[in-house]
């Protein structure tokens, strides 16, 4: 089985800079369209799955809680990285396709918060 990991980053493609460490990193806004998400979204909460139909791609769309952070997406072996938000799309997946797609949050010194959606298709 191969995936595609599509990207359009919504806030260019800026050098991601002076985010002081303790501030609390974390996603404002996590949504995947195609299937379901279990559970709804909370910023603390960080493991999801997503429960697909019939369909056979996925929308990630990804916001971080402060604009100068970094957010990536990663699914299958590719990356997409954007400066405070960031749409993902996984396209061509197979029946039977079971993954995880994770979500970065990130500093520039380091700081990151880890979200992770295992992808189910039955």
């Amino acid at each position: 089985m191969r995936w595609t990991l599509i990207a359009t980053l919504l806030c260019g493609c800026e050098l991601v800079a002076g985010i002081p460490d303790t501030k609390q990193l974390q996603l404002e806004d996590l949504s995947f369209i195609g299937g379901s998400t279990v559970p709804a979204f909370d910023p603390s909460t960080l493991a999801y799955t997503d429960h697909m139909g019939d369909e056979d791609i996925i929308s990630i769309d990804a916001f971080a809680n402060d604009q100068k952070a970094s957010v990536s997406v990663t699914a299958n072996g590719g990356t997409v990285t954007g400066s405070g938000s960031v749409d993902a799309t996984i396209q061509s997946i197979a029946d039977g396709a079971m993954f995880e797609v994770n979500v970065d949050v990130s500093s520039t010194t380091g700081v990151t918060t880890a979200y992770t959606v295992t992808v189910i298709k039955p």
